[in-house]
């Protein structure tokens, strides 16, 4: 968990390439990027930061579980493809 450290981009993740949950909650993150090399992530928890769209998701193919709560999301996209989002 990297919750409440004030980070403010998401990188430097490709050594974690079998990474399944990834916990950002509570820090200044304004875009989501940095995730490419997360193929099998199944969580990810990017609750209460300063997102104001979802984008760079495709490549998650996984993706089961996906938390944006506390945002201020004004754009959708390419989200049809995360077919295991329950």
């Amino acid at each position: 968990m990297l919750n409440h450290l004030h980070i403010s981009k998401i990188g430097y993740l490709e050594p974690y390439v079998n990474l399944r949950k990834l916990k950002l909650l509570d820090n200044g993150i304004m875009e989501i990027e940095g995730l490419e090399s997360l193929r099998v992530l199944e969580e990810l928890s990017l609750e209460k930061n300063k997102l104001t769209g979802i984008q760079n998701l495709e490549n998650l193919k996984y993706l089961k579980k996906l938390d944006l709560g506390s945002n201020k999301i004004k754009r959708i996209s390419n989200v049809h493809t995360l077919v295991n989002l329950t």
